[in-house]
């Protein structure tokens, strides 16, 4: 009788462990002792690599609604009239209608076999610009591929090799047919394309649009600050792209008040770490003086900076984070980028993420190295940072041979304030522009000029945003503060 008294003891005892062991792998809790580390001797697979797998952004597809359509939308669409321009942005309902008259136009491009194309002048496509056209800006260059997927499409029926950074599109009344037509900033070449026969419905749509307007805006060749003064031996200091459209009047922007959804609670920093692909108890942990959580591993570091700053880097970069195999893809890669930013964010447990914009470029690569670049943006005005990376981006990410090397993101929510203000008068911004960077000898070439953000901690004030040569990745900005 003590025997089995014994041994029911014992089964009790052995059946409680096996409930402790369990609950500990449930709980992510090590079942080595400290210092210990079993897994560091097998070949790591981030969580990350199966939550990627699973997300649409793997099958080249998106839905249109989705944060990284909206990143990938025109920033701007120029409606041109002749006597009178019409510009929408993101957020307002006639961009939306915009929109979808550009979206049936360029599908219908990408299904057809494309080879009604022929190589224009420049002088051309400044004469669609001049007359009754849809100008399409996105601020970034997009090689074939990319620019398909921005419209869920393929490019396999798509013969173009160029680079896409603005496109017109317009009609021909005598044809009727819908006319389409690439500017690859890159090299100067213009592409034109016959399409459909919806050529007399966009010129109708451009008439309406238009109807009753003005010529608030102009194109930098319009007002001859594209060259230096003809005649003459004066030389500018700073030249606009011919492209870079400007307004003449001032415009109101709402205020916003930026704040930070990160909290201290070391639970949260637990969560993101999961969210970036790693198991927390596995790593060894720090906390410096002003908060910053550090969590190391072999082969890769997380630090959590309470003020919203999240950085990952990996020691070496094929012991990063695992994204594509083969050639570099640069839509699918950065639609990946922003879905792990997307994991983070959701970690926090925050709202709804803030509208995101692509400021680098998606083309391919020259070597094994791709870095991809974002910004937040409310209402479709970009929010520049002024602490981030050393480019001012809220995101940022190293991708090399495929593997994320390293990755930044500065959290930051945004919230209307009951107030608004007025950017600064554009020709004044220009010459500040000129005053602070400008050089006669090796004059500044500016690339593009768009009202903006400009974040600095907390406070959020309306400026002009620049893009230039000497620096094509950090943002230039100019308002009457600075």
């Amino acid at each position: 009788m003590r025997k089995e008294r014994i041994k029911t003891v014992i089964l009790v005892l052995l059946m409680l462990n096996c409930l402790q062991l369990t609950g500990q792998i449930w709980f992510n809790k090590k079942l080595w002792p400290f210092g210990y580390n079993f897994f560091n001797s097998l070949p790591r697979i981030p969580v990350i690599n199966t939550i990627i797998n699973k997300l649409p952004f793997s099958k080249d597809t998106f839905s249109d609604d989705s944060l990284f359509s909206n990143a990938v939308k025109p920033q701007a669409i120029v409606i041109n009239g002749g006597s009178a321009r019409e510009v929408y942005y993101p957020h307002q309902k006639s961009y939306g209608e915009a929109y979808k008259i550009i979206n049936n136009v360029i599908s219908n491009l990408l299904a057809s076999s494309s080879g009604n194309s022929l190589v224009i002048p420049v002088d051309e496509w400044q004469s669609y610009l001049k007359g009754k056209s849809i100008f399409v800006s996105y601020n970034f260059n997009m090689n074939a591929d990319s620019f398909a997927k921005c419209f869920n499409k393929s490019a396999d029926s798509f013969s173009f090799d160029g680079i896409v950074s603005d496109f017109i599109i317009t009609g021909d009344s005598v044809t009727k047919k819908s006319i389409v037509c690439f500017l690859d900033k890159s090299s100067g070449i213009v592409t034109k394309f016959l399409v459909d026969n919806s050529g007399e419905e966009i010129l109708k749509y451009i008439e309406s649009a238009t109807f009753g307007k003005s010529l608030s805006r102009v194109f930098a060749f319009e007002l001859r600050l594209d060259e230096n003064p003809p005649n003459t031996s004066i030389q500018r200091p700073v030249l606009l792209d011919s492209f870079v459209l400007l307004p003449m009047d001032n415009e109101s922007i709402d205020r916003i008040a930026a704040s930070n959804p990160l909290g201290s609670e070391s639970y949260v920093f637990d969560k993101i770490v999961t969210a970036i692909g790693y198991t927390p108890s596995s790593l060894r942990k720090s906390v410096s003086a002003d908060g910053t959580a550090s969590y190391v591993e072999n082969s890769a570091t997380i630090s959590i900076d309470p003020r919203g700053v999240i950085e990952y880097n990996a020691v070496e970069a094929e012991r990063g984070i695992f994204l594509q195999s083969g050639k570099i893809q640069p839509f699918n890669i950065a639609g990946k980028v922003l879905q792990i930013a997307e994991n983070i964010w959701h970690a926090t447990g925050a709202d709804k993420m803030p509208e995101i914009n692509i400021v680098s470029d998606l083309t391919d690569p020259k070597g094994s190295d791709f870095f991809v670049k974002m910004n937040f943006s409310y209402n479709g005005i970009p929010v520049i940072p002024e602490t981030g990376d050393e480019e001012g981006n809220a995101i940022f990410a190293h991708i090399s041979n495929g593997y994320l090397k390293s990755f930044r993101i500065n959290l930051k929510t945004f919230n209307k304030t009951e107030q608004s203000d007025s950017t600064m008068p554009i020709i004044p911004a220009i010459d500040k522009l000129a005053e602070n960077y400008g050089n006669s000898s090796n004059p500044l070439i500016v690339k593009n000029i768009f009202k903006c953000y400009r974040l600095k901690e907390d406070t959020a004030s309306v400026a002009w945003g620049v893009r230039a040569n000497n620096n094509q990745n950090k943002t230039i900005i100019i308002s009457s503060e600075s």
